[in-house]
């Protein structure tokens, strides 16, 4: 992308106006904004306890009543006795522990307290990971515009991408802290994930010479990239990190292409998979440190709202009528409209934003022709399928599906929009291709006007519910 290009620059612009319109609100609720830090700064806590030398918390409160409890995860036997201390934590061998993933905690916390000094307030690590989430998301539909849809208008790209970036991120201007420090940290990194694997299999290739083996550096920089992106993205929320499945049929593509030698391959294929390797050693660690088992994140050990310590193995813990349920409340849940300002209710992701509905067209004859000539069929078939994935094993773990756990799928959900969008605009007549461009633009505008109302529910402490003037 050259920095001289005028559109490019309108480009950047408009991204950084779609950031500031999710970051700015962020610090207006007081729950979320540090000023009542409740349990919300376990990030700035657990920075503190790592360069101290400790895993868990330096709590100097675990009341002895806890520890001494036949099941402490028990929300009703904790109620009984009184004991509402460090709730959203896990506990386990009198020592209390972040659940939540451990990469925000060292890619950011860490670094700006040995710089500063100073403990970084929870809520500005969710403003940094939705703006390099946002510049991401426009960095790949305008690689997608480019590399595949060359005749697409510039215009509508910036539209979209606007469109879902507000859409996928609009809970984390609600509420910022600890839930969506992990959730935006992890969808920020499986976008450049995705970003940097599409460059590796469709980016230019160099054949001999200097400028071959420029490109070939480079190709073998987006796999590594890729790999550590996607690989980190299972230390800020492993939900989200599924979408790490989307690499696997960009992976056969460039397998199977001719472009490229055996030892070339093998060669990308490394540095795709030695992050993975190394990052997922690591988290083994940290997890056989804290809890005496490589692959036990402190899931089974939350004082929550559901003992889930009670969970038993998949067999025992499987039940089709939640699954069910669940998948019904995150993709078609409709709970009514409100009789005040903002007049609509959170509901399932098409009911919240019906232009997501359009990801049924990837099951369209010329839709599938389109992508099947550009090889990205495979890549479309699995981000159709992957939110259901995500659902099914949210609603396996969760006693109750929150608005926030619909980030796992949005951005997933708006990528197969865009592609889907770009095929339907170029097949077919002159006069069907402009009717359809005008809907997409209406569809755009109402998903970001959608988005804004959201942000008005009153619901989880956030500045609507804190300030009844946002509702009046």
């Amino acid at each position: 992308m050259k920095i001289t290009d005028r559109s490019n620059w309108i480009t950047f612009l408009t991204a950084l106006l779609t950031a500031a319109l999710l970051i700015m609100p962020m610090g207006l609720s007081p729950v979320w904004n540090g000023e009542i830090a409740n349990h919300h700064n376990q990030y700035e806590e657990i920075a503190e306890s790592f360069l101290h030398g400790h895993l868990y918390f330096e709590y100097n409160d675990v009341e002895e009543q806890l520890a001494a409890m036949e099941n402490p995860y028990d929300p009703a036997a904790r109620d009984a006795l009184g004991i509402d201390l460090h709730v959203d934590h896990a506990f386990y061998n009198g020592h209390f522990y972040m659940y939540y993933g451990v990469v925000p905690a060292v890619l950011v916390f860490v670094p700006y307290r040995l710089l500063t000094g100073h403990s970084l307030t929870t809520y500005h690590a969710t403003q940094l990971f939705v703006l390099l989430t946002v510049l991401g998301i426009f960095l790949l539909f305008a690689q997608i515009r480019s590399r595949f849809f060359s005749d697409g208008k510039k215009s509508l790209m910036r539209l979209f991408a606007a469109a879902v970036s507000l859409s996928s991120l609009w809970y984390a201007a609600d509420a910022p802290s600890l839930y969506c420090t992990a959730f935006t940290a992890a969808i920020c990194c499986m976008v450049y994930s995705l970003l940097f694997y599409l460059e590796t299999v469709f980016g230019e290739k160099g054949e001999d010479g200097e400028e071959g083996r420029k490109r070939a550096v480079k190709q073998a920089g987006c796999a590594f990239l890729g790999g550590l992106c996607g690989a980190l993205a299972f230390g800020c929320r492993p939900p989200v990190a599924l979408a790490n499945l989307a690499a696997v049929p960009l992976l056969v593509v460039y397998l199977s292409s001719g472009r490229a030698s055996r030892r070339e391959k093998t060669r990308i294929v490394l540095c795709a998979m030695i992050p993975y390797a190394v990052v997922a050693a690591l988290l083994m660690w940290y997890n056989a440190a804290r809890f005496g088992s490589p692959f036990e994140f402190g899931q089974a050990y939350q004082l929550t709202v559901a003992d889930l310590h009670s969970y038993g193995s998949f067999g025992e813990t499987f039940s089709l009528s939640w699954e069910l349920r669940g998948l019904y409340e995150n993709f078609f849940g409709f709970y009514g409209f409100s009789g005040t300002f903002p007049f609509i209710r959170y509901g399932g992701a098409f009911v919240n934003f019906p232009m997501l509905l359009l990801v049924c067209g990837v099951w369209a004859p010329a839709v599938r022709k389109r992508l099947a000539a550009l090889k990205l069929l495979g890549f479309g078939l699995v981000l159709f399928f992957l939110p259901v994935l995500i659902t099914l094993i949210d609603a396996l773990w969760s006693p109750i599906i929150y608005e926030r756990y619909r980030m796992d799928i949005y951005y997933l959900m708006g990528i197969l929009t865009y592609l889907v969008s770009c095929c339907i605009l170029l097949t077919g007549e002159e006069r069907k291709r402009i009717r359809a461009e005008r809907i997409l633009v209406v569809l755009c505008i109402l998903t970001m006007i959608s988005s804004v109302l959201l942000y008005f529910v009153p619901y989880d402490y956030n500045a609507s519910a804190w300030f009844s003037w946002f509702t009046r």
